[in-house]
């Protein structure tokens, strides 16, 4: 894994953010993040309805990840409903 995105993943997975090594394509300079665990890091059906009142910005993002990305030089996009990719900003 790329080393900008080696320490987002290791920061991320320390405050017990689902990340998964690899992006959907299975590229091993990436990584992505789970949002189907059913805990509040990141809500794709919250968008526009309730993400504030969880804690979330207003793409449904926790707005810790995007602190650790910013950070790296990193953000996130929604993939799909379940995943969040993560990107070179």
């Amino acid at each position: 894994m790329k080393k900008q995105y080696e320490k987002a993943y290791n920061e991320l997975k320390a405050i017990g953010v689902p990340v998964i090594q690899g992006d959907m394509n299975d590229n091993p300079d990436r990584f992505r993040i789970n949002a189907e665990t059913g805990e509040n890091w990141a809500d794709y059906w919250a968008i526009g309805f309730n993400e504030a009142e969880l804690g979330l910005d207003d793409f449904g993002i926790n707005p810790k990840i995007n602190t650790i990305l910013n950070k790296h030089d990193l953000y996130a996009e929604w993939h799909d409903p379940g995943t969040l990719g993560v990107y070179k900003a």
